[in-house]
């Protein structure tokens, strides 16, 4: 039997390229010598279609959570989490005292759970990105109530007024202030409070009044309010700023009986912190609160609690605003949606405790009477795929991926299949030493470094250098840097770019020597910038750097435009500085997401989001430019342009790959562009062979580069497959389908099976059953190990039993036919399924393509 490998070839990525939306610009003296110069022949080169199944690394699944909200179901303290999900949230109920999930829905929607509250009545309102849900104990589901008024799917905040019983809230990325009601699930925008915010923070309800405003305007703060909005007609007024001071951001406000606590962000430099609004007197008070994160509990006796900025657990008192810290309670990360106070049956926890959640998915206890916090450790949520953050493919063949808010990475061999997981914290950068052999990652928060020899084991806790742990952690590298996008070797050093902690500009150019790994660190290099991407000459000493002037989160940019520099890695000197301009972009660049030192001894850079600029290492003067779209000028604040985008030259064509698109070096027009659904570009084999992509949902593809013709386009509406082989075809893309004949049947994948007729495949967990779908609204269900399908209502019994083996649910092959109205046609020894049509007809040219291409065999 034949033995199939792995090496598909497809279709070439026809990429329409419009005169109007693609200018490319020379300086005049060279514009008459480009003309006269010798086209080169040039080699066409695209993407093959990668096996959507076999070729995928399992997703990293873990149980991240932003928020732990309390009630009471059946007498018992429960509290509501919801885990994260590129797929879709996990919504999870937790027994608090047993410490264990109860019970976990997984939700249509996906996004970041950040907001969630207590309604009196013990009713839980949470958000899954801006979606409303409402869980009510004794219905025991989730119920989707509204979907908030933005285009982003980050998120929307939510508080709850209990005279008019309705929600209010405010709407990411139009700055909308909206009511829900949740009776009839009507919602409903009250105001814009400016077309330029990019949010409107959590607002606040008390008495017949909503207040709220703009987070992270993009205005000078000119028209940045704190509003007071009539709760029914919409109608708003602004509150004056404080003491005159022109507010920047407004963010989360709280009720505190009559007064409104809300923090505020200043243009000239106040100092940032919760302001205190008298509802009655109409007036700013002179107190102040300094609060570390966002969160406030729900009332408790008069009181509501926080974490000050030392992570101390406070409290306010609602009528007379005294502010108590509570000594030996501290508390290392925010109050993530501290809810209800709630009994536990624990004797170390008395009366009434507050609780929160951990990213991670843990739950911390804050008990009022004897001062102490203590964490739930039992706790075992069901964990979701996790955002891809950053891939790389590694000498040792293997591709590394860290993810968002990350514990753990993984690193994937190709040929082999075999997956290692390792320690790792929020990966931002990655790179490979020759010299030691050794694997440096940077991660955020804090600018840590992590070092992994990749010939030992990994294991999935981390410790320092002396503890033998692979990886183990250098520490943090100080001087309030945070995120380690861009490391380069040059001669003796790691060359680590960084960008600043939250509110941050000042980013820094870093040396790690690699024998010792101590790292010097030269802070705000370029002033009021943070440094995105980093190249090398080759000789060892001379860097080539380029910078975004976003810094961390939520900060304003002081510089006027993104420079390139040059850097002598042993005198510790900026050899030659520039602002970039490129001619007809008018402003100052925000970011320049990537910089490479070319084989042609020139400087190719990447600005960010739509142009590629070539310019001479030694003078860094600009020698040609190509704009594709719209760069992104003159940043605002809360602005960000991070991550450095992966650079490299195809050895074979002498193409520039960015970040998966390839472009001619010589005019920079596009050549060829990787499919989105690819994911994120984690670079070529050694070989060349096949480029390496990554997900959202960490599934990691080997897609073979194709450099000369391809006839892909003659398969395009075929579905087959070979008998023997292990993979069908559906317009020439790849999936598993292994056989088995069971009583005369031939039983195959139903979902891989299901999708190359044109169907979709569903689990209901309710019934435990596989659910095929077609266009028109028809039915198939089945249950594993049952020998009974019911089509439309129907019921029918087969001599075979549907199974399940390794995850995959089996059906008879012609049943599947008789479903999706599909026929089969074997033809030169290939097996196609296709409409039922009088005669069925493949191509000389198509069959040799298959037999050629696609089956392409070893003895």
């Amino acid at each position: 039997m034949s033995k199939f490998i792995k090496k598909l070839f497809c279709n070439v990525l026809t990429l329409a390229l419009f005169a109007g939306m693609l200018t490319t610009g020379f300086a005049a003296d060279d514009a008459t010598e480009a003309a006269a110069e010798t086209t080169k022949e040039k080699i066409p080169i695209s993407y093959g279609l990668v096996p959507t199944a076999t070729t995928g690394a399992p997703s990293l699944t873990e149980a991240f959570t932003e928020m732990a909200v309390p009630t009471i179901e059946d007498g018992r303290p429960v509290a509501l989490l919801s885990v994260d999900g590129t797929g879709g949230a996990i919504t999870q109920i937790v027994d608090l005292n047993t410490q264990k999930v109860i019970r976990h829905f997984r939700m249509p929607h996906a996004g970041y759970t950040y907001h969630g509250l207590t309604t009196p009545d013990g009713i839980i309102y949470y958000t899954i990105g801006k979606e409303i849900y409402r869980y009510d104990p004794s219905v025991k589901k989730p119920e989707h109530i509204a979907t908030g008024p933005t285009a982003w799917s980050g998120g929307i905040t939510i508080t709850w007024d209990e005279d008019s019983k309705m929600l209010y809230g405010g709407g990411s990325n139009y700055g909308n202030i909206f009511r829900c009601n949740p009776a009839t699930k009507e919602i409903k925008t009250l105001t814009s409070v400016n077309p330029e915010c990019l949010s409107a923070s959590r607002v606040e309800v008390i008495g017949d009044y909503v207040y709220g405003g703009g987070g992270y305007s993009l205005t000078d703060g000119g028209s940045t309010h704190v509003f007071k909005i009539d709760k029914y007609t919409g109608d708003r007024t602004e509150l004056p700023d404080p003491d005159g001071h022109p507010i920047k951001s407004v963010g989360y406000a709280e009720r505190a009986g009559k007064y409104l606590i809300i923090s505020l962000g200043f243009t000239d430099g106040h100092p940032s912190a919760d302001y205190i609004w008298d509802t009655e007197k109409e007036e700013w008070l002179d107190q102040t609160i300094a609060r570390k994160g966002d969160h406030y509990s729900q009332e408790l006796d008069g009181k509501k609690y926080f974490l000050n900025p030392q992570g101390v657990f406070s409290s306010v008192d609602l009528e007379t605003l005294e502010v108590e810290a509570y000594d030996g309670m501290t508390f290392g990360s925010n109050f993530r949606g501290a809810g209800w106070p709630v009994e536990l049956k624990d004797p170390e926890l008395p009366g009434k405790n507050i609780i929160t959640a951990q990213y991670h998915g843990n739950i911390y206890v804050f008990n009022l009477q004897t001062k102490k916090v203590k964490h739930l450790s039992q706790l075992q949520l069901v964990g979701s795929a996790v955002p891809n953050r950053i891939s790389r493919i590694m000498p040792d063949g293997r591709v590394y991926t860290m993810v968002f808010k990350g514990t753990k990475g993984s690193a994937w061999d190709p040929n082999t299949g075999a997956i290692e997981y390792y320690s790792a914290g929020q990966g931002e950068g990655m790179v490979y030493v020759e010299k030691t052999g050794k694997i440096y990652a940077g991660n955020y928060p804090g600018g840590f470094i992590y070092a992994y020899d990749p010939t030992k084991p990994y294991s999935t806790a981390i410790g320092d250098k002396a503890s033998g742990a692979n990886p183990y952690t250098l520490g943090n590298m100080g001087q309030d840097q945070d995120r380690p996008f861009t490391m380069k070797v040059v001669g003796d050093y790691v060359v680590i770019g960084t960008l600043p902690k939250a509110g941050g500009v000042d980013g820094a150019l870093s040396l790690m020597n690699i024998e010792t790994e101590e790292i010097e660190i030269f802070r705000n290099i370029i002033p009021h910038q943070s440094i995105l991407s980093v190249t090398t000459k080759g000789d060892g000493k001379t860097v080539y750097a380029s910078t975004t002037v976003t810094g961390g989160s939520a900060s304003t940019p002081l510089a006027s435009g993104s420079h390139i520099f040059s850097f002598d890695v042993e005198t510790k000197q900026i050899i030659k500085d520039i602002e970039l301009k490129i001619p007809g972009v008018t402003g100052g660049i925000g970011g320049i997401r990537g910089v490479l030192y070319g084989p042609d001894d020139l400087l190719y850079a990447y600005v960010a989001d739509g142009a590629l600029v070539v310019l001479d290492p030694e003078t860094l003067e600009v020698l040609r430019y190509n704009v594709y779209g719209s760069v992104h000028v003159n940043m605002k604040s809360n602005a960000q342009i991070w991550h450095e985008v992966l650079m490299e030259f195809d050895k074979e064509t002498g193409y520039l790959c960015v970040g998966g698109t390839f472009y001619d070096p010589e005019t920079l027009e596009v050549v060829c562009q990787a499919p989105a659904e690819y994911g994120s570009y984690a670079g070529m084999s050694e070989d060349g062979e096949y480029a390496y992509f990554v997900t959202g949902e960490c599934v990691a593809y080997q897609v073979p580069i194709i450099r000369g013709e391809d006839k892909s386009y003659l398969i395009q509406t075929l579905s087959f497959f070979k008998e023997g082989d292990e993979y069908l075809y559906k317009a020439g893309k790849g999936v598993a389908f292994k056989t088995y004949e069971d009583n005369g049947r031939t039983m195959v994948p139903a979902r891989a099976a299901a999708g190359m007729m044109g169907g979709s495949v569903s689990w209901d967990d309710t019934t435990k059953s596989v659910i095929l779908g077609t266009g028109d609204g028809q039915t198939l269900a089945f249950v594993a190990n049952d020998n009974k399908v019911t089509i439309n209502g129907e019921t029918k019994w087969f001599g075979v039993t549907m199974k399940v083996e390794d995850g995959i649910s089996y059906i008879p092959m012609q049943t599947l036919c008789d479903f999706y109205k599909k026929d089969i046609s074997v033809i030169d020894g290939v097996t196609f399924v296709h409409d039922i049509v009088d005669k069925f007809e493949v191509s000389a040219e198509a069959l040799d393509y298959i037999k050629s291409e696609v089956y392409t065999v070893e003895e």
